[in-house]
């Protein structure tokens, strides 16, 4: 999962380069496939997988923006699929890791189970988004 993560996040700093320049990506390049990768993950309720990739993800991530990014898309997408009796194992990796916590509060909870969406929604009361990113220790 580690090179999934790798490429996924390569091909998003690719996109946000290129956005700024109005070039196309290369549909050619060899990590333009892991965006459809991890979707495919999140398509066929893979919750280990996306468990996996997601470590990955967060661990990997250079700045506050990938982090937001990944919080935005696959992490928020695992979260929604979800079992009350999963939000033990979230929860841990919220207070035990920061960019968890940043991640986890960066989203949105109307379609998580209740117990979950009352958790991450403390930690965002709890937690203003400057002390959240701060304790990342990442950059913009």
């Amino acid at each position: 999962m580690g090179d999934l993560a790798e490429s996924y996040l390569r091909e998003y700093r690719r996109s946000r380069a290129s956005a700024g320049t109005g070039r196309k990506l290369d549909p050619e390049d060899p990590d333009a496939p892991a965006f459809d990768r991890v979707l495919d993950l999140v398509l066929t309720d893979d919750v280990v997988a996306l468990w996996e990739v997601n470590i990955e993800l967060i661990k990997r991530c250079q700045s506050i923006a990938e982090l937001s990014y990944v919080a935005a898309g696959p992490v928020e997408d695992m979260l929604n699929r979800l079992g009350d009796d999963e939000v033990g194992a979230v929860l841990k990796r919220a207070s035990e890791d920061p960019r968890w916590r940043y991640a986890i509060a960066g989203t949105y909870t109307s379609r998580m189970t209740t117990r979950l969406a009352a958790a991450i929604e403390r930690i965002q009361r709890e937690n203003t988004a400057h002390e959240l990113e701060a304790a990342t220790h990442l950059s913009l």
